[in-house]
């Protein structure tokens, strides 16, 4: 689960987490083909990091980010 924390630290990048919501609906276990539906985005605000996270306090805090999100 750290290599997300990687990209981020070495990228220098800003990192936007979003929630997707529904895709099960849309898409269920075996089926190949989506079928219609809704799909719900949420954001969260953009998260900067410092050099001094580590690769494993980046991915903790972008897990902890996304599970808030409702």
């Amino acid at each position: 689960k750290i290599g997300i924390g990687m990209m981020v630290k070495e990228m220098d990048a800003w990192v936007v987490p979003l929630r997707l919501t529904g895709t099960h609906k849309i898409l269920p276990k075996g089926r190949s083909l989506p079928k219609r539906g809704k799909v719900q985005l949420i954001f969260s605000e953009p998260l900067i990091f410092s050099y001094r996270d580590s690769y494993v306090d980046i991915a903790r805090r972008l897990e902890k980010t996304i599970k808030t999100l409702q």
